[in-house]
C-alpha cells in the first residue's frame, strides 16, 4: 500500500518536477512504492480516466500505433488504480485507445495506488510535461484542479511548475465563446490571434473577428489590429 503520508500532498512533494519520468519507471517495474500490481485486464473493464485533458486525438497515430501493437503486442503496460466501481486508467490512454482498436480482449496493467486528488494531478501534469495539450485543453485542466482542489493561481503554479502569469493569460481563454475555443483546439488560430479578443464583450463579434482571421489567414499583428 502507499505510504498514508503521501496521500493528498502535491505531487512535486513525491515525485519532485518531473511526474512523466517517475510514471516511466513505475510502468517498467523500476518502482512499487506505490503499489505496483502487475495484472492483465479485460479492456473492456477498464473504465477512462475522468480527469484526462486531453480531448483531441490524432487518428493517424492512433491507428499506427494500433498496427504495431496487432503485430507485436502491447509492451508498456498501462497504469490503473482499482475502485468500488472496478478499475479506472491512471495513465497510458493513447495505449488504451489504440488497444481497442486492435480489438485486443486483455492489456497489461500495473495497479497503482493513488488517492483522488494524485490522480487529477498525474492525468493533468504529465500531459503538460509530454506536450501533449493544446492550450484549451491544458486551461481546462488548470481550471478542474482550481475547482476541485480549491487552489489560488499562484499555488497551482508551484504544482505544475508554470508561472502565474501563463496559468492566468491561458484561464482567460475559456471567457471566448467555444466556438472560438473550438478554432484554437483545432489549430485554425493560435493564441497570440484571440488573446486580442478577450477584451471584447460581444460573443457575437469575437465569433466574427475569429472567422474572419482564420478566412483570411492573418497574421498575429494583423488580427490584433483588425481587433
Amino acid at each position: 500500500m502507499a505510504d498514508d503520508k503521501r496521500l493528498g500532498k502535491g505531487l512535486g512533494a513525491i515525485f519532485g518536477d518531473d511526474v512523466s519520468s517517475v510514471l516511466e519507471e513505475i510502468q517498467h517495474g523500476n518502482r512499487d512504492d506505490f503499489g505496483g500490481v502487475k495484472t492483465s485486464l479485460k479492456v473492456r473493464d477498464i473504465k477512462a480516466n475522468p480527469y484526462q485533458p486531453r480531448r483531441h486525438f490524432d487518428d493517424d497515430k492512433l491507428e499506427e500505433l494500433s498496427q504495431s501493437i496487432k503485430t507485436h503486442g502491447l509492451f508498456q503496460p498501462i497504469l490503473v488504480r482499482e475502485t468500488a466501481q472496478g478499475y479506472e486508467l491512471v495513465a497510458g490512454e493513447r495505449r488504451l485507445r489504440a488497444s481497442k482498436l486492435a480489438e485486443l480482449d486483455e492489456i497489461p496493467a500495473i495497479v497503482v495506488d493513488f488517492d483522488e486528488e494524485q490522480m487529477m494531478e498525474i492525468a493533468i501534469i504529465e500531459n503538460i510535461q509530454r506536450e501533449n495539450l493544446n492550450v484549451i485543453e491544458e486551461a481546462n485542466g488548470y481550471k478542474l484542479l482550481i475547482d476541485r482542489l480549491n487552489l489560488t493561481q499562484d499555488s497551482l503554479s508551484k504544482r505544475v511548475n508554470k508561472s502565474r502569469s501563463h496559468i492566468a493569460n491561458l484561464l482567460r481563454l475559456l471567457n471566448l465563446p467555444k466556438k472560438v475555443q473550438n478554432m484554437v483546439a483545432e489549430n485554425k488560430l493560435t493564441m497570440g490571434h484571440v488573446r486580442p479578443l478577450i477584451t471584447l464583450d460581444d460573443d457575437k463579434a469575437i465569433i466574427d473577428i475569429s472567422q474572419e482571421i482564420f478566412d483570411k489567414k492573418l497574421s498575429v499583428r494583423e488580427a490584433e489590429k483588425l481587433v
